[in-house]
């Protein structure tokens, strides 16, 4: 069959479904209105699809700043962190294990003294980095 032929074919075809239905062909914008339909239903899906990816980075954006918010309140709540708490600086330390003792006794001391722990449970100066 050659393309002559094959033009013919397509034409017969097209006469043969004119006829049966002639109103479905003689609009000639019909195709192009189809095309822009599609078109369009394509545009709104991918407009849809942004809409949707925007409303999750702003659902991301809120979680993130209520995770922040609750972590700045639990900060306020325990102002001093593990391992501030756990530190005790070396004079204290050295003091607590007998190594340096100052013949003053002043209220700082004393309080040092009275905030150190039981003898059994003293800190040496080896024991801690």
């Amino acid at each position: 069959m050659t393309t002559q032929q094959r033009k013919e074919t397509d034409s017969q075809k097209y006469r043969q479904k004119f006829k049966e239905n002639p109103e479905l062909h003689t609009d000639p914008l019909r195709r192009e209105r189809a095309r822009d339909s599609k078109r369009r239903e394509v545009v709104k899906k991918m407009k849809a699809d942004e809409d949707l990816k925007i409303l999750a980075r702003i659902r991301s954006k809120g979680r993130m700043q209520a995770t922040r918010k609750r972590r700045k309140q639990e900060q306020v709540m325990q102002p001093v962190s593990n391992r501030s708490k756990s530190f005790t600086p070396l004079k204290t330390r050295l003091r607590v294990s007998g190594v340096f003792n100052d013949s003053d006794s002043d209220s700082d001391n004393e309080s040092i003294n009275e905030e150190s722990p039981p003898s059994s449970l003293k800190i040496t100066s080896r024991s801690m980095p």
